[in-house]
C-alpha cells in the first residue's frame, strides 16, 4: 500500500467519524428538553369579544389551522365554517412527516389538560409541555399579550375532538436540516421582539408592521436566516432556502422577495387592489407551505395595512430566482 492510498484511507475514516458524530449530535439535540424556559404570565381573556377576536387571530392572521387542521378540511372556510383543529400532517419528502398536534380541548389527544401558561409558552417560545422544542412554531410569530390572551380564549372554546395522536416522523437528515439549513430548531426556539402593538381598525402602516413582523409572521418565511441573524433591514428580501412541496416533495418552493425593488421584488408595480386580490386567490401550488386559505380570511383593512407597510420599506435587490422548481 503506497503512501497516497494510506492518506486517502485515513482521511476517509476521519470523514466517516465526523459525519457519524454530527448525526449523533443533531439526533441528541432534537430530543433535548428546556424545562427552565419561562412561562408567560398570560391567561385566557374573559373580556367580551375575546373568543371572536381570538378566532380571527388563530384562523386568519396567525394561520394556526393551516398546520393544525387536515389540509383537505381548509375548504370549510368557503362554506363559512372553521376547519377542526384536530391535528394536521405536513409531508416533507426525505425530511419526514411533521404532524402538528390536536388543538381542541380533548383531554387525551388535545390540549384539554394543558394550562394557559403551557399554551402561552408553546406559542411564544416554541417549547412544548414536555419541555422539548416544537419544530416550525415560528409560524405563530411574536404575538402581543392582548392578542395572545384572546387566542387562548378561542382555543379554550373549542369542543373536544379526538385524534389518532400520531407523532411526527423525522429522519436523521430532517433533524439535521431542521436545525441548520431550515433552522427552526435551535438550543431553544428564538424569541423575536414583538413589534409595537397596533389594534385592528383603519388601514395603517403601524398595523401592517405589527401583523407582518408579529402574529402573521410574514418575515419568518420571506427573510433569510432570521433565526440566526435577526436583521430587520433584511426582512422580506426573499429566502433562497428551498421548502419541499407537500404535494410533490421532489419539487421545491422558494419564498419570494416582498419589496418593491423593480426587478427582484414581487410588489413592484403591484397596486393595493392587486395585492388583496392575490391574497384572496386560490393557491398556485397544492403543497405550498403558505397558508393561502387562512390568509384569505383576513379583513381588507389588515391586508391593505400589510401592503402599506411592505410598500414603504427600502427595496431589496435580492433575486432568489423562480419561486417553484421541479425535480
Amino acid at each position: 500500500m503506497n503512501k497516497v492510498t494510506k492518506i486517502v484511507i485515513r482521511l476517509s475514516l476521519v470523514a466517516i467519524v465526523l459525519v457519524a458524530a454530527t448525526l449523533l449530535y443533531f439526533s441528541w439535540r432534537w430530543d433535548k428538553t428546556y424545562p427552565d424556559t419561562s412561562y408567560p404570565a398570560i391567561s385566557a381573556s374573559v373580556e367580551p369579544g375575546a373568543v371572536e377576536r381570538g378566532r380571527y387571530l388563530v384562523h386568519a392572521v396567525a394561520h394556526c389551522s393551516g398546520c393544525h387542521a387536515p389540509r383537505d378540511s381548509l375548504a370549510a372556510f368557503e362554506a363559512g365554517t372553521d376547519p377542526v383543529m384536530r391535528g394536521g400532517e405536513l409531508p416533507m419528502g426525505p425530511i419526514g412527516t411533521l404532524r402538528p398536534p390536536n388543538l381542541t380541548s380533548d383531554r387525551d389527544t388535545g390540549i384539554g389538560q394543558h394550562t394557559d401558561a403551557e399554551l402561552a409558552r408553546a406559542i411564544r417560545h416554541g417549547v412544548r409541555r414536555d419541555g422539548r422544542v416544537a419544530p416550525l412554531m415560528i409560524g405563530a410569530g411574536p404575538v402581543a399579550d392582548a392578542d395572545l390572551a384572546d387566542m387562548l380564549a378561542y382555543l379554550r372554546s373549542l369542543p373536544p375532538v379526538a385524534s389518532d395522536g400520531l407523532a411526527s416522523e423525522v429522519s436523521i437528515l430532517g433533524k439535521v436540516l431542521l436545525q441548520t439549513a431550515l433552522a427552526e430548531v435551535g438550543d431553544v426556539h428564538p424569541v423575536f421582539p414583538i413589534p409595537p402593538y397596533a389594534e385592528a381598525g383603519d388601514v395603517s402602516v403601524e398595523r401592517g408592521r405589527y401583523l407582518a413582523e408579529g402574529p402573521g409572521a410574514c418575515f419568518g418565511c420571506h427573510s433569510h436566516d432570521v433565526e440566526r441573524d435577526y436583521v430587520p433591514a433584511e426582512f422580506f428580501c426573499g429566502n433562497p432556502d428551498p421548502w419541499p412541496d407537500a404535494a410533490a416533495p421532489d419539487n421545491s418552493i422558494y419564498a419570494p422577495n416582498l419589496t418593491t425593488h423593480p426587478t427582484a421584488g414581487k410588489l413592484a408595480g403591484l397596486s393595493a387592489d392587486d395585492f388583496v386580490a392575490r391574497m384572496r386567490a386560490p393557491r398556485m401550488y397544492a403543497g405550498s407551505p403558505m397558508a393561502w386559505e387562512n390568509l384569505a380570511q383576513m379583513t381588507d383593512e389588515d391586508l391593505l395595512s400589510i401592503f402599506a407597510y411592505l410598500s414603504q420599506r427600502e427595496p431589496c435587490d435580492r433575486d432568489i430566482g423562480p419561486t417553484y422548481v421541479e425535480g
